[in-house]
């Protein structure tokens, strides 16, 4: 029964790192590609925890940058119509852009957008 247990848990500990990154999809046509279908789900960085893609058939709806600590940093749904752009401090709480470009704009380097997701270069 231990043996089982231990059996289990490995799996369910392997299986959790199950993520689409950057790398896995591709940009065809201005459309994120999965398998060779329109791809529907999140997209993460390659360091699979600094910045989330949500994907909607092929198309990018909202993205998520985050703080080291695992909170948003920026949520951007400009994708959208009446779409828009929070920015929020390493605790969570929301705060004008001039605040957040004037303490954490050194974040945005720190992940390469276009060159992760080519989709955003245009």
């Amino acid at each position: 029964m231990k043996k089982l247990l231990i059996v289990l848990v490995a799996v369910f500990l392997c299986s959790c790192d199950s993520k689409i990154k950057s790398t896995d999809v591709q940009c065809v046509d201005n459309e994120i590609v999965y398998r060779d279908k329109n791809y529907t789900g999140q997209v993460w960085s390659k360091d699979g925890k600094s910045l989330v893609v949500e994907v909607s058939d092929g198309r990018p709806v909202k993205i998520t940058l985050f703080h080291k600590n695992g909170n948003p940093a920026l949520v951007s749904t400009k994708f959208l119509h009446n779409g828009g752009l929070k920015h929020f401090d390493i605790n969570g709480y929301e705060m004008t852009e001039h605040e957040w470009e004037t303490k954490y704009k050194d974040l945005l380097n720190e992940v390469d957008l276009e060159s992760e997701f080519p989709i955003f270069s245009n």
